[in-house]
């Protein structure tokens, strides 16, 4: 490891950012991850939204974009109601960035 990590909290999810300190390489990072999973990173160096889905689909992940340039994701549906004008799945094992 390059660097010392803290975690503060017990979520599987807290080892994303850790991981992206180390390898910097999201694409890496999600291939690596294994389990069920939806995960959303922010690099705020880059201003950057990173987002991924577990390679088996089992966690949908649904991205929506809003009538003046927002950008949402949800695991689900309900949560673009009233929101999003265009929604799409994020296929199993992939990721996209912003």
């Amino acid at each position: 490891m390059k660097k010392e990590h803290k975690f503060i909290g017990h979520s599987d999810c807290e080892i994303v950012p850790h991981l992206y300190d180390e390898i910097d390489d999201f694409a890496q990072i999600s291939s690596i991850l294994s389990g069920k999973f939806g995960t959303l990173l922010y690099d705020s160096e880059n201003e950057r939204i990173y987002v991924a889905r577990d390679h088996l689909g089992i966690i949908p992940v649904y991205i929506g974009r809003g009538s003046r340039g927002e950008f949402f994701v949800a695991s689900e549906l309900k949560a673009f109601h009233d929101y999003a004008t265009s929604i799409e799945i994020l296929l199993p094992g992939k990721f996209i960035f912003t």
